[in-house]
């Protein structure tokens, strides 16, 4: 479901959550997170104006940090 504003959040079929994206006017904004179907976080980063920006953090699917980069 797509959120106009708010928090959305979409689901794998075995009803573990896939992403949680905030927006505001339609637009992506602020911290976001993806998650693999076995629940731990695949990624986290930041949308400004709708376009990543910021620190990006990825996870192995055993939840493990392995990578690190900055978006300006």
């Amino acid at each position: 479901m797509f959120a106009q504003n708010g928090l959305e959040k979409r689901y794998y079929n075995n009803n573990k959550v896939e992403s949680e994206v905030n927006y505001v006017q339609g637009v992506r904004t602020g911290e976001a997170k993806f998650y693999y179907e076995n629940g731990n976080v695949k990624e986290e980063l930041s949308y400004l104006n709708g376009r990543i920006d910021g620190l990006v953090k990825k996870y192995t699917k055993e939840g493990i940090l392995f990578e690190t980069f900055n978006i300006e």
